[in-house]
């Protein structure tokens, strides 16, 4: 099953076999903003002339930089909402380059009901589909009491009533609101009963 454009809130939603994926095409401005977050600034990852002078041949990313991105994934896709990422680890299988475009999965594994505690492999790919980092996560889906809001109803019924201000056009409208119309209260020349009806029927609940 794919789930790459869901998000999870609750831990009994998810099941073994969930998957996410994430897109991410890496660019230098990426390497910068990661060097100024982190203070990361070995020339191997931003120095072209020396990077050219090693084995790599030019500018190797940030390992942590890729895998930050299964940050994003876990706490925006799989699980999502509630995600508290408590240990993962890491196999760095080959360099990602400027231009390299990253494919971030993860995959349930297992399930521990007793903690709300997931269980996720991680790996990286690039447009090639080599494995550039793999590992294994773990993920405890934190539940709040938060409740949806109730969705508004369509199905409102709604009284006009004239003469409304009157005896019987009064007693109507009473009756109409307790069995829950909302009640339009039209008058001609009583607007002081109109104006106390209305005060009555909203004290009782209605509208």
């Amino acid at each position: 099953v794919d789930m790459s454009e869901k998000r999870f809130s609750k831990y009994e939603k998810i099941q073994v076999g969930d998957v996410a994926r994430l897109e991410k095409p890496i660019t230098e401005d990426d390497v910068k903003k990661f060097v100024a977050l982190t203070g990361d600034d070995n020339p191997l990852h931003i120095d072209r002339k020396y990077a050219e002078q090693t084995s790599f041949k030019g500018i190797v990313v940030h390992g942590m930089l890729g895998a930050s991105f299964l940050s994003t994934l876990i706490g925006t896709k799989l699980p999502g909402e509630g995600a508290l990422w408590v240990s993962q680890n890491f196999d760095f299988l080959l360099p990602v380059r400027l231009g390299d475009h990253l494919t971030v999965e993860s995959i349930v594994t297992k399930k521990h009901d007793k903690e709300n505690l997931i269980e996720l492999n991680t790996t990286i790919r690039n447009q090639n589909r080599a494995v550039v980092v793999s590992g294994t996560g773990k993920v405890k889906i934190i539940e709040t009491e938060f409740k949806e809001a109730e969705a508004p109803r369509t199905d409102a019924k709604v009284a006009l009533v004239t003469g409304a201000a009157g005896g019987l056009g009064s007693a109507i409208c009473r009756r109409l609101a307790k069995d829950g119309y909302k009640i339009a209260i039209n008058f001609r020349n009583q607007p002081e009963k109109a104006d106390a009806l209305a005060a009555e029927i909203a004290e009782l609940g209605g509208e």
